[in-house]
Order: C-alpha cells, then structure tokens, then sequence
C-alpha cells in the first residue's frame, strides 16, 4: 500500500507539473496572440479607418504636461511635434533624449494615450543645417534616425520624414533628389527598427501647380514604394471644402507612378483668426472653429484616414516677427471657441465611422453619414452658403440634434426630416 501511495503520489505530482506545464505553454500562446492583434488593430487604426481615432493636433517639442492634458482632454488621438535633429545631437555620435526633454515628452503622450506622430528632421550645423546633400551629413541623419526609432519603436508612431522640403525648411532647390535619396535610405529603417510604426513622406507644402510639380518629380525617383502613406500640408485661404478637388488631383498623380493604394493623410493644416483673408468678422474664433469642424469632417468624407490640425497653442512666429493665432487655445493654455468645438465632435463621433454622404456638396450643402458597431446613426449637416433649408427622406424616428459647441435639441419626425443648415455643423444622433 505505501508504495502504491508513493506511486500515486509521484504521478500526481508528474501529473500536476504537466498541467502547469501545458497551462504556462497555454498562457504564453494567449500573451503572443493578443499582442499580435494589439499590433494588427493598431495598423488598422491608423489608415484603414475613417473615423475621429485619426485626429491629431500639432505640439511644440517644448510643450509640457499640461499641453498633453489638454490634447487628451480634446479627445484627439494624435500628436505631432518636431524630432529635432540638432537638439538631440549636440555633440558628434552621441544622442540625448533625456536633457533634449524627449523622453519626458513621450512618457507623458504614451501615459495619456496620446499616439506620438514624429516628424525627423532639419539639419544639424555639426554636418549640414537645413539640408542634407552630403554622404557625410546623410549617413549621420541616417545614424541619428536609427537611435531614435529604437528608442521609442513598438508605440505604434508615425514617422514622418523631415517637413516641407519643397520650400525653404530644405535650403537648396530644387530639392527632390537629395530628398528623395535621403526617404530611400531612411524608410527602410524605421521600418526595420519598428515594425509598430508607420513611415510617411513628403509633409509637402500646399497642393498646387508648384508643389504637384515636386511632387512628380518625388514620385519618379521611387519613394513610393518606400513609404507607407502621402502625408500633405492643404493650407488654404478658400473654405476647407475645397480641397476635394486637389486630393482628386493627387490621386490621379499617385495612380501613375504606383499600383498600390497608397493612403494620404493631412498632416499639417489649419486656419489662423487673425490673418486668414476669411476671418473679417467680429467672431473669428467662431469661424475658425466652424472651419476646424468642417475640415476634420470633409477630410474623413473624402477618404483622409489621418488630419493634424496645426496648432494646439497660439504662438509667435519668429518668421513673420508677430503672434500667429492657429491655435485651439491661447498662448497660456485658455481654450478658445475651436476647442469646444473639438470636443463636441469628437465626444458625438466617439465610437461611428464615416458611412457615406448623403448630400454631396455640389450646391453648397453637406449631410455627412456615420455609424457604429450597432448600426446606429448620427448625421452632420452644413452648409458653405449663409443658409439653407433641406428636407431629407430618412425612416420616421426620434434624436437630438447637437450644435457644434453642444447645445442640445430634441427631435423627432415622420418618413422625413426637416434640416436647418448653417456654416456651423450640427449632428442628429438618432434613437
């Protein structure tokens, strides 16, 4: 009996160290799989989507925790701010990301939530400032490239490379080749160093006859088999929705050069209430704000999975010597009227992606359509005219209309409804 007991006892204790065995083995497998969805679920949250999880707003690479705050608190998803090359590296061959005030910056995106959109660039005085058209200075950005990328890689970030090249952020000109050399080279690094990340390329200043011109010229040296989307700087004096017509343009482009649906995203653009020929009125926070709404909506409508307004904070602008009021909130963080008006749309499009248009804008008037994963709906209508009036065949039914700084109605109707359009989007979350 006691060796019957003892044989029992060896094999249950063979048997349970199996079992801990299988079930470690099980758990690890679990672990592996819900990272490799975590990663693939972050690729299609990036570009595959059409929805206010490709919002972002520009930082200042001095920005601080409470500028992050308030990036979070907006409901933005995304952050883009300058990757200073000669900020990090003051010294030949070494990097500092500590006193440069970069790890402290990534740590308080990635704690927020907070997805970092990098831009690498601008030259660096101990090789080439402003430039780069030297073995020798490209081979050290490319060293200084791969430092960060592996510093801050398996975060998902947008890695753009250098910032409008086509004007005067590149100093010699034409620019396209030595630019277009240095995204052939880089790309594949950042994509080797950080499989999470996405590459981007050219943050091209402006879509017209000038820059389409650069862009070609980018597009025959190759880069677009290099990079993982088309990122453009739309800045216009004229109302947001004109730019359906260039991103058309720069599709048609694209399809020439490449056979891959290569995504274009907006990485840079936005509307200043002090200097913008559209602003003359006495509300000029008003109309930015209705131009910062209608901006992210006709973005998302026409196939823009990612738009960056430009910028969280009014700043001075050393260039024109004088305050340039692009900001969401003031210089000492006080939100303005686009603020709310952020919040207001990314609190009612949390969660719904854009469906199709129901109006199309070709007299002026826009009735854009979002659901969510229930199916449920909400519209967003305006108008580029003063007013107008639409009715709109829709199923018999009940909501609240929510202006665009969240004033709240309630509605109801019958087989259709009776629409009140303005410059300022309203959305009708339906029951």
């Amino acid at each position: 009996m006691r060796e019957l007991r003892k044989y029992g006892g060896v094999q249950w204790l063979f048997d349970k160290k199996k079992s801990l065995v299988f079930v470690t083995i099980v758990l690890f497998v679990l672990v592996i799989l819900l990272a490799i969805a975590k990663e693939s679920n972050r690729d299609e949250d990036v570009f595959s989507h059409l929805s206010t999880n490709g919002l972002g707003v520009s930082i200042y690479q001095k920005a601080n925790q409470q500028d992050i705050r308030l990036v979070a608190d907006a409901g933005f998803k995304w952050a883009r701010t300058d990757m200073t090359w000669s900020r990090i590296e003051e010294k030949k061959g070494e990097y500092n990301f500590v006193n440069s005030g970069y790890d402290e910056l990534n740590k308080w995106m990635v704690d927020e939530g907070i997805q970092p959109y990098y831009m690498l660039g601008y030259g660096n005085p101990l090789y080439e400032e402003n430039q780069i058209t030297t073995e020798k200075s490209r081979k050290a950005f490319i060293n200084f490239v791969d430092s960060v990328t592996k510093r801050y890689k398996n975060q998902g970030n947008v890695w753009e490379i250098w910032n409008e090249a086509n004007i005067r952020f590149w100093k010699t000109h034409p620019s396209y080749k030595d630019y277009s050399h240095l995204v052939n080279e880089v790309a594949p690094i950042i994509k080797k160093n950080d499989p999470s990340g996405k590459v981007v390329a050219p943050a091209v200043s402006g879509l017209n006859d000038g820059s389409f011109k650069w862009l070609e010229q980018l597009f025959k040296q190759g880069i677009l088999k290099n990079i993982d989307a088309i990122s453009v700087h739309p800045y216009r004096g004229q109302n947001p929705e004109s730019v359906e017509a260039d991103y058309k343009r720069l599709r048609q482009l694209v399809k020439k050069y490449s056979s891959k649906n290569i995504p274009i995203i907006s990485g840079e653009w936005g509307y200043s209430t002090e200097y913008s020929q559209n602003f003359q009125d006495d509300d000029k926070e008003r109309k930015q704000a209705e131009y910062l709404t209608r901006m992210f909506l006709v973005n998302m409508s026409t196939n823009i999975p990612m738009t960056i307004w430009y910028n969280l904070k009014n700043n001075g602008n050393e260039f024109q010597r004088r305050i340039d009021n692009y900001g969401i909130v003031t210089s000492d963080g006080q939100p303005k009227v686009s603020y709310l008006a952020v919040q207001t749309l990314t609190n009612q499009l949390k969660g719904y992606e854009f469906s199709q248009s129901l109006v199309s804008g070709k007299r002026g008037d826009y009735v854009l359509e979002f659901k969510n994963s229930k199916k449920e709906k909400v519209l967003v209508y305006w108008t580029i005219k003063e007013n107008s009036n639409l009715k709109l065949s829709i199923e018999s039914g009940k909501g609240n209309v929510v202006s665009m700084l969240g004033a709240m109605q309630r509605v109801q109707w019958k087989d259709e409804i009776h629409l009140h359009l303005s410059s300022s989007p309203n959305y009708l979350i339906i029951d």
